[in-house]
């Protein structure tokens, strides 16, 4: 079984705080663009990348905790689809519409990650 080296984990926290920080970036910039209008989820998109890529993999990395690849690949997706999700919504929600497209995008990340845990788990 391929498990991750610790070499890895260390560019993986640093790829996620980077996004997080982009994604600072971005939803400021968007927000000064949509006229003084803003979204919950184009404010909060940060978090997704922060708590799920930083947070947990530096809490693997100073456990030293073995991730299978399967498992970190799915982990990856699921983190991926969800910010998928809030992006969808935040700009659907700034741009005055509603819709209810972005659920899959929750339904889909959720199921990506409780399968990298369930795979971890089973390792």
């Amino acid at each position: 079984m391929y498990t991750l080296d610790t070499k890895s984990i260390k560019k993986t926290i640093k790829v996620y705080a980077i996004i997080s920080l982009i994604s600072i970036i971005f939803s400021y910039v968007y927000e000064q663009f949509s006229y003084g209008v803003y979204s919950y989820f184009m404010r909060l998109l940060f978090i997704v990348p922060l708590v799920g890529g930083v947070i947990i993999y530096g809490v693997v990395y100073l456990k030293k905790i073995k991730v299978t690849r399967i498992s970190y690949s799915l982990w990856n997706s699921g983190i991926a689809i969800l910010m998928s999700g809030m992006l969808i919504r935040g700009i659907i929600n700034i741009s005055g519409r509603y819709t209810e497209y972005d659920t899959i995008y929750w339904e889909l990340g959720t199921i990506f990650v409780l399968l990298a845990i369930i795979m971890q788990a089973s390792k």
